[in-house]
């Protein structure tokens, strides 16, 4: 990647995502966040404000992703909705952000950039034993959290 590189960035205003701005930025890179603020917060993005084109859209809207997308030789995928609470509250919602929101930014990429980063996050399983390390508590098995993880994880496998 070129320092002068167009480079996306889905879930820009995360932590994650507006750190990893903040660091293509100062080294040169023209920086675009594609960010719904569900879980980001703009106030990740105040230090590099004026620094980066701002789309605040759905990754799940393919017209948004194609936009995104446009002229960009790098992407990186950091969008999900990270909250396992909220994926066994309504798993149809984490599916279709975190698995149709990624095939959406990969058809819109098919062709249109050089380079593509996924970051798959790792998956893990919350039992009635109690609260995992990570602080997220989930009492009892839950199906739905495993049917997110098995399409994600099969999605992640297949790329």
């Amino acid at each position: 990647m070129s320092l002068t590189s167009k480079v996306l960035i889905t879930g820009g205003a995360g932590f994650i995502g507006s750190n990893l701005a903040d660091g293509l930025i100062r080294e040169g890179a023209k920086v675009v966040i594609l960010d719904n603020f569900l879980t980001g917060f703009r106030e990740n993005l105040e230090e590099i404000a004026g620094e980066f084109e701002l789309i605040d859209g759905d990754i799940t809207d393919p017209t948004t992703v194609k936009r995104a997308v446009d002229g960009c030789e790098v992407i990186f995928h950091e969008a999900a909705l990270p909250s396992v609470p909220r994926s066994v509250d309504n798993p149809l919602e984490t599916h279709r952000i975190c698995v149709d929101g990624t095939v959406n930014l990969l058809m819109a990429a098919c062709g249109r950039c050089a380079s593509f980063h996924l970051r798959c996050l790792k998956l893990r399983v919350w039992r009635s034993a109690g609260p995992s390390k990570g602080g997220d508590d989930v009492s009892g098995s839950s199906l739905a959290v495993r049917c997110c993880q098995a399409d994600g994880r099969a999605l992640c496998s297949r790329l």
